[in-house]
């Protein structure tokens, strides 16, 4: 056998796997149709039982913003979690592993609220994505911590109106309801940590 170690199993540390055929993420397509989480669940049910033993989900965004098209494939919601359920019960049923990618498209998305990490278009895209300045990431660092405008136009020596501008933009860049969700989306993102 050309391959002699694929039939073996693998240990993990965490779980084993009868074997390492690996399937790769797929985008089906099937992620954003209202009966999507059911199909995806029967496709990679059909995979595990064939014989992969770790299955890779097609990329799920962590918001809005991230998504590939203007189609939801999220992943960022108490009812999406439970929505997508049935797809690990169905391939654990069949007897493989599975894993969820989640996936930002930065400056790639094709819809018109992309974000990334600068303002730079990709060639493949009619959307310039929205960016964060350095500025605000450094609010976005203070509202991490918790602080108020007043104290964050103190540190930064500037007015509280500014302030007040600086948070408001941050809102509006990552599409956040409040401070604290801008807070959550800048850690998915990796702007800032706690």
């Amino acid at each position: 056998m050309r391959y002699p170690h694929l039939f073996r199993p693998l240990e993990l540390g965490f779980a084993t796997l009868p074997n390492r055929i690996l399937m790769g993420s797929m985008h089906t397509g099937l992620e954003s149709r209202p009966d999507g989480m059911a199909r995806l669940a029967a496709f990679y049910a059909e995979r595990a039982k064939g014989g992969a033993a770790l299955i890779v989900t097609g990329g799920f965004s962590p918001n809005a913003e991230g998504n590939l098209g203007p189609h939801r494939a999220e992943f960022s919601t108490a009812q999406d979690a439970e929505n997508h359920r049935v797809i690990p019960r169905a391939v654990h049923d069949a007897g493989g592993r599975i894993v969820l990618q989640l996936l930002h498209s930065g400056r790639y998305g094709f819809h018109e609220q992309i974000v990334a990490p600068s303002a730079i278009k990709s060639p493949i895209n009619p959307h310039t994505p929205r960016e964060l300045t350095a500025r605000e990431i450094e609010v976005l660092a203070m509202l991490a911590e918790g602080l108020g405008n007043k104290i964050i136009a103190a540190r930064l020596g500037i007015s509280s109106h500014t302030a007040k501008y600086h948070v408001a933009s941050i809102l509006a860049k990552l599409g956040a309801g409040s401070r604290t969700e801008a807070v959550t989306i800048g850690m998915r993102r990796g702007l800032v940590t706690i």
